[in-house]
């Protein structure tokens, strides 16, 4: 989409941006954000951004829609979101900041072999659909940490969240068990499988 012409788009605080009434429209501008920024919450098809985002703003998201963030991004301030996907199509995408995901936020790996080194609090349960491979790098505290049916997720972090159920033909891969933070691991359905990587 070129909703925005070419040029450069400054998000400042208290702006909300969203894909409605085009669903999936794609924005390749390059984006600044400051202050608390809201994308994606009033569409039922969401935010596709493939530019880069910059700032020390925060992201903010809910509903059910997607907010999907395909950039090599670096803002600051985090991202906050209550329900609906994350998805994700490069390492960098959730910028420099925490992540705190609570309701039915997910987050959802775009392309094969990602790696999100943001440190992640869940409020509840996240549902992580990694079927493309997904390593989560950052420290994950909180809730469960729910790996959906066929996903391959990999966990490197010291993690503190609750506890960790693993979808029917899923596979969790951990380099050690503090990975797999301080409670119950739950296999889930036929086929889920834990494997250390060590």
């Amino acid at each position: 989409s070129t909703a925005f012409g070419t040029g450069h788009v400054n998000l400042a605080d208290g702006t909300t941006l969203d894909g409605s009434p085009t669903p999936w429209a794609q924005l390749a501008n390059d984006m600044t954000v400051t202050g608390t920024v809201t994308m994606g919450n009033a569409s039922s098809f969401g935010v596709w951004i493939n530019g880069k985002i910059d700032g020390t703003g925060k992201i903010v998201k809910g509903n059910d829609a997607y907010l999907i963030l395909f950039g090599d991004n670096s803002y600051s301030g985090g991202t906050d979101a209550s329900n609906g996907i994350l998805y994700v199509g490069h390492d960098h995408a959730l910028g420099t900041g925490a992540v705190a995901l609570s309701g039915t936020a997910a987050i959802v790996s775009g392309n094969p072999g990602l790696t999100l080194t943001n440190d992640i609090a869940i409020t509840g349960n996240l549902t992580a659909v990694a079927a493309d491979a997904l390593t989560l790098g950052g420290i994950i505290s909180g809730g469960q940490l729910n790996l959906l049916s066929g996903g391959v997720l990999t966990l490197t972090g010291v993690n503190t969240h609750a506890s960790t159920a693993i979808g029917s033909g899923a596979i969790l891969i951990a380099g050690a068990d503090a990975n797999l933070g301080t409670g119950a691991l739950e296999f889930a359905g036929g086929g889920a499988t834990l494997q250390f990587a060590n």
